[in-house]
């Protein structure tokens, strides 16, 4: 389980680094951001059943996205805390014009780099670890 973030970011005393996932995702992400692993249980499945309601596109980059955000936090999870922004958002409008993202991909926004997901979580964890050698 990750650490509690206070309201400054910060966990046990650490500023944690922001890593924002930006991209055209099924919306329940905006509201649950950590892909709501809590809602399943019995015959209840939430997150398959939202699912099921968008294009498979959009579907694939549901899962993409879960699938990053378990990565980070396995590997990451005492010192990073992932935000998904939705690329409609204003966050993501902002994002996506001052990194040129092409709304087609879902990214991973680590300070003043974006790495599209396609490019492997490989990228992404070099993003991150670079990110936190500059933070100290």
């Amino acid at each position: 389980m990750p650490p509690a973030v206070t309201a400054g970011g910060t966990a046990a005393g650490r500023r944690l680094l922001k890593v924002e996932l930006v991209g055209l995702f099924p919306d329940f992400y905006r509201v649950c951001p950590r892909g709501c692993g809590w809602i399943q249980g019995g015959d209840l499945d939430i997150h398959q059943d939202q699912l099921r309601d968008y294009p498979p596109a959009v579907q694939e980059a549901g899962r993409r996205l879960q699938d990053i955000y378990r990565k980070l936090m396995r590997d990451f999870q005492d010192r990073v805390v992932p935000v998904s922004v939705g690329m409609l958002s204003a966050r993501g409008i902002w994002l996506a014009l001052r990194h040129r993202l092409d709304s087609n991909q879902v990214y991973v926004v680590v300070g003043r780099r974006a790495v599209p997901v396609t490019a492997g979580y490989e990228a992404v964890q070099a993003a991150v670890r670079q990110a936190l050698s500059a933070a100290g």
